[in-house]
């Protein structure tokens, strides 16, 4: 989006500047073009999933967002069911999917913790979303924990989901209250890929949609500005 709104930004300054025949004499707008490209891809340099898992009244509750890139990791499985979700505290596994028919691809190569409890596997109640998690035991003839995405998923796309356990509190899970990075390599467009299980704390409020990109913007609008101002003081 906010590439968008710079390109749209940048075509309109370049056709004033045309109008007015002054693009060889604004030499210094290549520095603003430069800076406006920079800032927008550096929104894009790493690819990042946070799953939380919290307490909600008598429910204990798992929400997962963000998007992440699986070409650095390796296909161990497609289209394994995976619904409704889990969670393992003593294999330091945390899966989120539909209640009924989510069926997710498992890579493996993610480094991190092997437990973050003690507990066995408990099942989702219900789910709602897309198949997202991590499982970060495993066994010595694969090369690191285990990451599961959407059967398909396409490295970037958005990902979002939440489940619910009923009558269940953090200790009745046998989880350890905590934060748990794995993380994997990187590729061309993005670096040290993670997932971060945060068991014991709300997702926060999602951001404005202009928070990110803040730098790009800020050109723009002061570019804006100075058109602004120039054309006030014309009059």
């Amino acid at each position: 989006m906010f590439a968008d709104v710079a390109s749209e930004a940048i075509g309109i300054f370049l056709k004033w500047q045309l109008a007015k025949g002054r693009i060889m004499r604004r030499l210094h707008w290549k520095w603003f073009l430069a800076s406006v490209a920079v800032s927008m891809a550096g929104q894009l340099v790493r690819g990042e999933v946070i799953i939380n898992v919290y307490q909600n009244g008598s429910n204990v509750m798992t929400s997962a967002s963000g998007s992440l890139d699986v070409t650095a990791l390796s296909l161990f499985a497609s289209s394994v069911d995976s619904s409704p979700g889990e969670v393992t505290g003593n294999s330091a596994d945390v899966e989120l999917a539909p209640t009924s028919s989510g069926l997710g691809d498992l890579y493996t190569g993610a480094v991190g913790t092997q437990s973050f409890g003690s507990g066995f596997a408990f099942l989702a109640s219900s789910g709602i979303g897309d198949v997202v998690g991590i499982e970060g035991s495993y066994p010595s003839f694969v090369s690191g924990g285990f990451v599961r995405v959407p059967a398909g998923y396409v490295s970037g796309t958005k990902l979002s989901a939440t489940g619910i356990y009923d009558n269940e509190t953090i200790s009745s899970l046998g989880l350890n209250v905590g934060t748990y990075t794995y993380t994997w390599g990187s590729t061309a467009n993005h670096d040290n890929d993670s997932v971060v299980v945060d068991i014991g704390t709300a997702p926060a409020p999602a951001p404005s949609a202009f928070a990110g990109g803040s730098v790009g913007l800020a050109l723009l609008a002061g570019w804006a500005w100075r058109q602004r101002r120039r054309g006030a003081s014309a009059l």
